[in-house]
Parts: C-alpha cells; sequence; structure tokens
C-alpha cells in the first residue's frame, strides 16, 4: 500500500478527531489510573496519549501552508487565527478560570497567573498559547518554503533544541517552567516542512515509513538509552518531549491507514465532523475535568464509576463544544431592510 502525503490533508478532520480522543483517553487514564486495568499493548497506547497534542501541532504545521496559499495578506492570516483563538480564550477559558475561583478551589495570586499565562508550568490551557506562538511564527517558515530553503528551516530547529539543551542546563528552573509549551515547537515546524510535500501531493518515502513505524514502536528502547547512555539521561525529558513528536508522526500515518478502510463508512463521516470541533473540545473537556473532579468532587471508586463518568464527562464537554462553536463561528446576523 503506497501512502501520499497528500493523504494528511484528505483525512485532516479525521485525525485532527482522532488526536483529540487519544488526549482524552490519556487525561482518564491521567485521573483514574488506579483504578483501570489493560494488557501491555492498550495500555501502552493509552499511556501515550499526550501524543495526541504532538499529532495536532503536526497537522496544524501542514494545514497553514494551504492557510497561506489562500491568504490575501499577512493581517487576514493573523486576523483570522488570533480572532479564532482569543474568542475561545475570552469567552470560555477565563470564565471557567473565574468560576474556578469563586468556588474556592483557587487563590487570587494563582488566578491572576492563570489568565495571564504567568503559572509556573504554563496555564490550564497552555496549548492555547502554544498554538498562537505557532502562528505568530509560521509566516517566516512559509517564506523560506516558498524560496526553497528547507535547509534554513532544518537549521532552525537544531538551533532550537540546542537553545533549549542549553537553558535545561544553565538554567534548569527557566527550563521546566514552561517545558510543556516550548518543547512542542519543533513537531510544528516540522509539519510546516511536511505542509510542501502534502500541498504537492509527494509519495511518502518507505525508509521513512520505517523510520517513523521505529519511532511509534520504539518506546522501550529509548527507555535502555535513557538508563544506559548518560548524554540520553542528562536531557532524558527533553529527548522524549521530541521523540513524542516523531511518535506522533508515525501515528497519523497508521491513522490514515485505517481511515482508508473506514473511509465511506458512519464512523468516518462521525470523525469529520467531530474533528471540526477539535480546538472547543480541547478547553471542555480539560475545563469539565477539573469542575467535575475538584468543584463537584465527583466520587469515582470502581471500574464502572470510571465508565459512566467518562461517558458523561465526553457528552458534556460534546455538547458545549457544538455550543461554542456555533456560538463564537456561526453568528446569526440580521439584515437591516433598505428604504
Amino acid at each position: 500500500m503506497k501512502l501520499n502525503w497528500n493523504m494528511l490533508s484528505k483525512y485532516r478532520n479525521q485525525l485532527y478527531a482522532l488526536s483529540i480522543l487519544w488526549v482524552f483517553v490519556f487525561h482518564i487514564d491521567s485521573c483514574f489510573s488506579k483504578l483501570l486495568f489493560f494488557e501491555r499493548i492498550p495500555k501502552f497506547i493509552i499511556k501515550s496519549g499526550n501524543t495526541g497534542v504532538d499529532v495536532f501541532l503536526f497537522l496544524s504545521g501542514i494545514s497553514m501552508y494551504y492557510a497561506m496559499k489562500k491568504s490575501t495578506g499577512l493581517r487576514h492570516f493573523y486576523k483570522r487565527r488570533y480572532v479564532k483563538i482569543l474568542k475561545i480564550y475570552v469567552f470560555f477559558c477565563v470564565p471557567y478560570f473565574v468560576a474556578y475561583y469563586l468556588s474556592g478551589n483557587m487563590s487570587y495570586q494563582a488566578f491572576i497567573k492563570q489568565i495571564t499565562f504567568t503559572r509556573e508550568r504554563v496555564n490550564s490551557f497552555w496549548f492555547l498559547l502554544c498554538v498562537l506562538i505557532c502562528y505568530t511564527i509560521y509566516p517566516l517558515i512559509y517564506k523560506l518554503l516558498c524560496a526553497n530553503r528547507i535547509k534554513i528551516i532544518w537549521g532552525g530547529i537544531l538551533l532550537y533544541i540546542l537553545g533549549l539543551m542549553w537553558l535545561k542546563s544553565a538554567h534548569p528552573w527557566a527550563y521546566s517552567y514552561d517545558e510543556i509549551l516550548t518543547t512542542r515547537i519543533p513537531v510544528f515546524m516540522v509539519g510546516c516542512i511536511a505542509g510542501k510535500s502534502v500541498y504537492e501531493k509527494k509519495e511518502i518515502p518507505v525508509p521513512l515509513l520505517f523510520f517513523l513505524l521505529f519511532c511509534l514502536l520504539g518506546k522501550d528502547v529509548m527507555n535502555y538509552l535513557y538508563s544506559s547512555v548518560p548524554f540520553f539521561g542528562t536531557y532524558k525529558d527533553l529527548i522524549a518531549r521530541l521523540f513524542s513528536g516523531l511518535m506522533g508522526i508515525g501515528a497519523i500515518l497508521f491513522m490514515v491507514i485505517l481511515l482508508r478502510y473506514l473511509e465511506g463508512t458512519k464512523a468516518e463521516r462521525a470523525l469529520s465532523w467531530f474533528g471540526k470541533l477539535t480546538l472547543e473540545f480541547y478547553v471542555t473537556h480539560i475545563a469539565f475535568m477539573h469542575i467535575l473532579l475538584d468543584i463537584f468532587r465527583a466520587k469515582v471508586i470502581s471500574f464502572k464509576r470510571v465508565v459512566v463518568f467518562s461517558a458523561g464527562w465526553f457528552v458534556l464537554s460534546l455538547a458545549v463544544s457544538v455550543f461554542l462553536n456555533w456560538l463564537l463561528y456561526h453568528p446569526h446576523t440580521r439584515k437591516v431592510p433598505r428604504d
């Protein structure tokens, strides 16, 4: 089966949907790991669910190439993306922080740090800030892509990683402060490079497929290197984040193969619809996780209750995502009749 880079554009919404579902399952496991029982392979998949964030960022890098091709200028490009993120943050995230503060679960100082993204290890919705940063740097990357200066982009990625390594060695506290965000930028930049190949419908080289397959299944190898090689041990968390990005790209190709077999089915159409709500579902499921567990203090003490709680959590998050999408992006304007 030959794989073409363009399939990542064809199944874009479905891939977004699978990535956020992976993140959702990861958060279920994070909250109730002691109550879940799985064999090794399902557990490995669930424990790697934070890789869904890398999948999203890689796909975003690809999408930006198409967006820039259609854009009428930088102002239009930034306006469309900034406004979308800021609307979600102002009309959903900030009210959530206010409710969380009023519930007594957050101090005033913590509230201010949350809404201004100055909290240690970043606020609950760090991903929105990460996306804004990626959007900001993309036009420069696009300019280099159009000039066929791809080596300069790879050089920039390398310098950025070396900068993170220096920061971790020289100022470990400063590195750990925003580590969850800053270490995700490279996978977005790799997605930007891939965007040109996707747009030009190039075939995915077989050696690259094997390499990404190794990355997808090579977590045990990396764990061995962390414990056996001093360099890998010293920069374990940074290397693990970067390797997670490669795992995410490998996972995307696996998802594409799955989606090819699902093409035309109700499941594929449902994923396509859900993929359009990915960003909204990200913020709503994070918010309701804390609301249900920290404010309402839901008691989940058995596997059966985990299933019931997770189903309710999912349905509630999805319903609010649909409403939020409608409220922010599909306003019903009333036409004023002309005299």
